[in-house]
C-alpha cells in the first residue's frame, strides 16, 4: 500500500490539474476513513449493530405461575434465547418501593451478569420482595455498553395474590381438593420438578407443598436442600401415594419422611379418616394405598393393620404422610376430602396483616443497630487522665508566665521555654488522647444472631449491618456467606439522602454505590439459613433443669451462658465435638416477679460483661435485646431455657471501598429448649 501511494502521488505531480483534483478526493477518503474508525464511532457502530442485530426472545415468570404474595419472598425467572451474535451484560429487575416519611419512592435494583452465545438459551432465577402493587416491576437487559436491548414493566395489580399459596407437584391436575385448606382463600399452582425453587427464601409465600406420585430423583441438590430447610422453618410438606410405589423408595423420600414403602395394598373402608374429622364416609371401596412401616412419626389413621396417614415433626414445620391418592376415586367425589385438609393442616385462619405490615414497615428504632449505636463508639480519656494533664499544662505554662514577668533578664529563655512546652503538651495530648475511630473514614458494626432451629440441623442467621461515615463518601459492600436474602432499612428521617441502591449478584453479592452522608449512617438486614448441628438433652426435676448440650457445628462457641428468669449460669467455652452440662434452679416465685423484668435485663446482661471494652459493651447491648424480645414477645418464656453463646468468627465475609474503614462485629448464638 505505502508504495502504491507514492506511486500515485509521482504520478499526479506530472498531471497538476488532473492531479490535483484526483489529490483531493484521495485526502477526503483518507479523513473519511480516519473519522470512521476512530474509538468514539467504533463504540457507536457497536452499539447500534448490538441493538439493531441482537435477536433475543425473553420469557418471565413471576412468582409461582403469576402468582405473588405481598411481603414476601419470592422467584422471579427470566428466560433468555439468543438467536443472534453473542450478548455479554447486565439482566437487571427494578422495583420501585414506597416508604413512610419520603417524598418519593426509591427504587432497589437486583442484577446478574449475562453471558449468552449465539444460539444459546439461559435461565436467571432472582428473589425479591414486594411490598405492595402500587409501582410495576421493570425487567431490562443491557449490554456492555448499557445499551438496553430489552425492557418491560409488569404491572403487579394484574397478578394473584391469594391469602394461602398450595403448591402441587404431580404429573397430572389431581390436587384441586387441597384448595380447601382455606375455602375461598387457597390457590393451588401446579408446578413441576425442575421448576422448584433452588433457595429456601423463594418458597418464602408457600404454605403447603404437595408431592404426589412423583420419585424425587430427578431433583438437583440445592433444590432438595432448599425443601429441607423450608420445612424446618415452619413449611408443611404433604406426601400422597399414587400408583407406582417405586417412587417412594428413593432416599430423598426416605430422608424427608422416615417410612419404609414396601408395595401396595387394598383396603375396604375408609372409616378412620371419617372419624377423623367427623364425616360419613363412602361403604363398599376398593381403595389401593401404599404399604408402609413406620420409622417415626405419630399414626393418626390406621385400617386393617395399614397406616393411611403418618405425621413427623420436621424441626418448626411437619410431614404428613397419605398412603392413599387424593385424586383417584372414591376421594375425588367424596366431600370429606377438602375437609381432611383443612382439619391436618390448619391454615383458615386470616393472616396478622397488622403484624406483616410492621415489618415491612420496620424502622431504624426497631433494628439492633440501634441499640448498638447508643453506646459509646468514640473512645474518651478517663476523667482522672484528663484532669492530671490539664493541671500538669496549666501549672507548668503559668509558672513560666510568672517568671517571664518577675525575671526581666532571662526573657528569651523564658518565651524558649514556653514553647517548647507548648509542643511537648501537644504532641503528649496527640499521643494520649489520639481517638483512632476518627482517623478512620467509616466504622463498619455487623451484628449477627444465629437462631437455632430445634429437631432439625439448621439455624435461622439474622445480620443488621451498619455503616457510620465520618465524611459524605460512596462505599461498594461486597457480602460472601449466609445471608442471601437482604433489605434496606430506612434510616432516620432525611429528605435529602438517596435512598436508591443496587445489589449486584455474581461470586460474591455486592451492595453498590451506597451514598452515605458525613456522620450519617446506612442500614442494612439480611436474612440467611446456615447448617448448624446441635445436639440437646433437658432434664427437669422439681426447680432444677439440667442441659446437656453437644456442639458438632464445627465452630467454637466462646462465653455460653444458660439464661432463665432471673437466672444464668456459665457454661464457658464451647469447642467443635465437645460436650458441657450446666444446672438452673429457680423457684416458681422468682418466674412471677414480672415486675422485676427489666432488671433482670440490666443485671444479667451486665454479669456476663462486666468489660468495658467495645466488644463487651457491644455483646451486652446484643444481650439485652435479645432478652427483651423473649420476655416480651414469649408468653412461654417461665417454662424455657436459653442458651447464648457467641461464635469466634462471623458467619458472613465483608469488605468495603473505598477508605480505611474499622469494624465492629460480633455473632450471637441462641436457642430456646422448652421444658
Amino acid at each position: 500500500m505505502r508504495w502504491r501511494s507514492r506511486w500515485t502521488v509521482g504520478h499526479l505531480e506530472r498531471t497538476p490539474c488532473l492531479g490535483g483534483w484526483l489529490f483531493g478526493c484521495v485526502v477526503a477518503l483518507l479523513w473519511a476513513s480516519l473519522l470512521w474508525f476512530t474509538p468514539a464511532n467504533a463504540g457507536a457502530v457497536v452499539a447500534g449493530e448490538s441493538s439493531t442485530r441482537a435477536i433475543l426472545s425473553v420469557e418471565e415468570s413471576i412468582g409461582f405461575r403469576e402468582t405473588i404474595k405481598i411481603g414476601k419472598w419470592l422467584p422471579v425467572t427470566v428466560t433468555v434465547r439468543n438467536d443472534g451474535p453473542a450478548v455479554r451484560g447486565v439482566l437487571a429487575l427494578e422495583l420501585s418501593t414506597v416508604s413512610e416519611g419520603y417524598a418519593r419512592p426509591y427504587v432497589t435494583t437486583v442484577s446478574q451478569p449475562v453471558d449468552l452465545p449465539t444460539q444459546s438459551r439461559k435461565r436467571y432465577t432472582f428473589v425479591v420482595m414486594f411490598r405492595d402493587f402500587t409501582h410495576p416491576l421493570v425487567i431490562k437487559l443491557t449490554d456492555q455498553l448499557e445499551t438496553v436491548l430489552y425492557t418491560r414493566a409488569i404491572d403487579l395489580r394484574t397478578l394473584s395474590s391469594p391469602d394461602r399459596l398450595v403448591l402441587a407437584l404431580s404429573n397430572e391436575p389431581a390436587l384441586d381438593s387441597l384448595a380447601g385448606i382455606a375455602p375461598g382463600k387457597a390457590r393451588v399452582v401446579y408446578l413441576s420438578l425442575d421448576e422448584l425453587p433452588g433457595r429456601w427464601d423463594a418458597l418464602d409465600a408457600v404454605d403447603l407443598i404437595a408431592l404426589r406420585d412423583l420419585s424425587l430423583a430427578p431433583l438437583r441438590p440445592e433444590q432438595f436442600q432448599a425443601l429441607q430447610q423450608w420445612l424446618a422453618r415452619g413449611g408443611r410438606l404433604l406426601v400422597t401415594g399414587g400408583a407406582n410405589w417405586t417412587h417412594y423408595t428413593h432416599p430423598y423420600m426416605r430422608e424427608l419422611m422416615p417410612l419404609k414403602v414396601t408395595g401396595m395394598v387394598e383396603i375396604g373402608t375408609l372409616s378412620p379418616l371419617g372419624s377423623l374429622i367427623s364425616v360419613d364416609t363412602p361403604e363398599d371401596v376398593r381403595v389401593p394405598i401404599l404399604r408402609t412401616e413406620a420409622i417415626d412419626g405419630t399414626v393418626m389413621a390406621r385400617t386393617e393393620g395399614h397406616a393411611l396417614l403418618t405425621r413427623q415433626q420436621r424441626g418448626r414445620g411437619e410431614v404428613v404422610f397419605a398412603a392413599f391418592d387424593p385424586g383417584r376415586a372414591p376421594f375425588t367425589s367424596w366431600y370429606g376430602t377438602a375437609m381432611l385438609w383443612k382439619t391436618l393442616f390448619r391454615l383458615d385462619e386470616t393472616p396478622n396483616y397488622w403484624k406483616l405490615r410492621r415489618e415491612l414497615r420496620e424502622t431504624f428504632e426497631e433494628t439492633w443497630i440501634a441499640q448498638t449505636l447508643q453506646l459509646p463508639l468514640l473512645s474518651f480519656p478517663s476523667h482522672l487522665l484528663l484532669a492530671v494533664f490539664l493541671i500538669l499544662y496549666t501549672s507548668t505554662v503559668g509558672f513560666f508566665f510568672w517568671r517571664l514577668h518577675t525575671d526581666g533578664s532571662a526573657r528569651r529563655e523564658t518565651w524558649t521555654l514556653i514553647v517548647l512546652t507548648l509542643i511537648a503538651f501537644s504532641a503528649g495530648a496527640h499521643v494520649l488522647f489520639r481517638e483512632q475511630h476518627i482517623q478512620q473514614d467509616a466504622l463498619l458494626f455487623e451484628v449477627s444472631a444465629v437462631d437455632l432451629i430445634p429437631h432439625s440441623r439448621f439455624a435461622e442467621v439474622e445480620t443488621h449491618v451498619a455503616l457510620l461515615s465520618t465524611r459524605k463518601l460512596t462505599y461498594d459492600l461486597k457480602i460472601a456467606g449466609t445471608p442471601s436474602s437482604w433489605l434496606q432499612i430506612v434510616p432516620p428521617m432525611s429528605r435529602d439522602l438517596q435512598l436508591d441502591w443496587h445489589l449486584h449478584q455474581d461470586q460474591v453479592l455486592t451492595i453498590k454505590d451506597v451514598l452515605v452522608p458525613g456522620w450519617g449512617v446506612r442500614v442494612f438486614k439480611g436474612r440467611g439459613l446456615a447448617e448448624f448441628p446441635m445436639e440437646t438433652r433437658v432434664l427437669q426435676e422439681a426447680d432444677s433443669v439440667m442441659v446437656r448440650l453437644t456442639n458438632n457445628s464445627g465452630y467454637l462457641l466462646r462465653n455460653c451462658w444458660l439464661w432463665r428468669g432471673p437466672r444464668v449460669v456459665s457454661l464457658g467455652d464451647l469447642d467443635d465435638g465437645e460436650q458441657v452440662e450446666g444446672v438452673l434452679t429457680v423457684s416458681p416465685e422468682d418466674l412471677s416477679r414480672g415486675f422485676q423484668q427489666a432488671r433482670w435485663e440490666r443485671d444479667l446482661a451486665h454479669e456476663m460483661f462486666r468489660g468495658r471494652e467495645m466488644p463487651d459493651l457491644l455483646r451486652r447491648a446484643i444481650v439485652e435485646r435479645s432478652m427483651h424480645e423473649v420476655l416480651r414477645s414469649e408468653p412461654a418464656w417461665p417454662n424455657q431455657v436459653l442458651v447464648i453463646g457467641w461464635l469466634e468468627r462471623p458467619l458472613t465475609a465483608i469488605s468495603i471501598s473505598p477508605g480505611n474503614v474499622a469494624a465492629q462485629r460480633a455473632t450471637m448464638v441462641r436457642m430456646r429448649l422448652p421444658l
